[in-house]
């Protein structure tokens, strides 16, 4: 009796802890459920700023220029420029390259699918940052477009319709060259010329 006694006692006690265990397994879940919703929310979010000021940013920068307030205008281009700078940072591209190559198929076909929505968003944010500022940087901009294989600036005539989102064709060849704007190393510049 005490045998079994015991036994039924041990058997209470595992059941019990199984049952704080799974409790404690459904409130974790429920944790994590509850942030990869917040995520969820905060990525849409995001997503929404970012169309705000792609839709936004025509308006301030004909403003800008139409008073002759150059500053201002980069200023408005700039805000494209951090937040695709945001998007790299929250999408990080080097990871989903490196999952692209990993040895689960399915995961692998994943990240390159993301791998190229990312780069594609880039490449677009880049394209519409480098026709604002044609004006203001009109060599610059020309090898951007002429790297994206997409004509000359110069030969828009409607910047308001050619900035809408989405434009550049997908699957354009795009060319890799020398960085646009190198690095200055600040020990090899001579201040004394």
């Amino acid at each position: 009796v005490d045998v079994l006694e015991s036994n039924q006692n041990a058997l209470a006690e595992r059941v019990g802890r199984l049952e704080r265990g799974g409790g404690e397994m459904a409130a974790l879940k429920a944790e994590i459920d509850a942030l990869k919703a917040e995520i969820s929310r905060l990525r849409s979010e995001m997503q929404a700023q970012r169309k705000e000021i792609v839709d936004d940013l025509y308006g301030q920068f004909d403003a800008c220029m139409s008073e002759v307030d150059f500053t201002g205008a980069v200023s408005a281009v700039q805000k494209l420029a951090q937040a695709a700078n945001l998007y790299v940072d929250e999408m990080a591209p080097w990871g989903l390259a490196k999952a692209a190559k990993g040895e689960d198929a399915a995961a692998a076909a994943e990240a390159q699918g993301k791998l190229a929505a990312v780069m594609y968003n880039l490449l677009e944010a880049i394209r519409v940052i480098a026709l604002y500022l044609s004006p203001l940087a009109p060599n610059t901009s020309a090898e951007v477009w002429r790297r994206l294989q997409l004509g000359a600036p110069v030969d828009v005539s409607d910047i308001e319709s050619m900035t809408t989102w989405g434009q550049l064709p997908a699957g354009n060849d795009v060319e890799v060259g020398d960085p646009l704007f190198p690095r200055l190393d600040v020990e090899e510049l001579n201040f004394d010329e």
